[in-house]
């Protein structure tokens, strides 16, 4: 299960902050909640916690997506950004590679798909631009 906590303490930055962890319980905290990937608020500070293998390289790709096109409505992060002024942390040197690799990815197959370039079966996709 992969879950989100939210800290109303945590006030939006200069840049938007999404970082990756691999613990996996949530200890009850009332600020988790499972995390929509398409909903999922964009301002302040976030904490992505989730097992291996539950899809947390996917959901941050696509939370970077989202930030990079300025989606989201209220839930969008105030303002325009560019890759450059977007952090995003996780804790291995291997694990940052992956993610590097399919941001990259996921921003490419995006742009393709937004421009009309390239038709896509992916669902994620689709809904954004619905």
């Amino acid at each position: 299960m992969m879950t989100a906590h939210t800290s109303p303490s945590l006030g939006a930055g200069p840049r938007a902050q999404v970082e990756a962890s691999a613990a996996t319980a949530t200890h009850g905290d009332p600020h988790a909640h499972t995390l929509d990937a398409l909903r999922f608020p964009l301002h302040g500070s976030r904490l992505i916690e989730a097992s291996a293998g539950t899809g947390k390289t996917y959901t941050i790709a696509a939370l970077y997506v989202r930030l990079v096109l300025g989606h989201g409505a209220e839930n969008a992060y105030q303002g325009d950004l560019t890759p450059p002024e977007i952090l995003v942390v996780t804790f291995t040197d291997a694990a940052t590679q992956e993610l590097r690799d399919r941001i990259r990815s996921r921003l490419s197959e995006a742009a393709r798909y937004f421009a009309d370039e390239q038709a896509s079966d992916d669902t994620f996709l689709q809904r954004l631009r619905a």
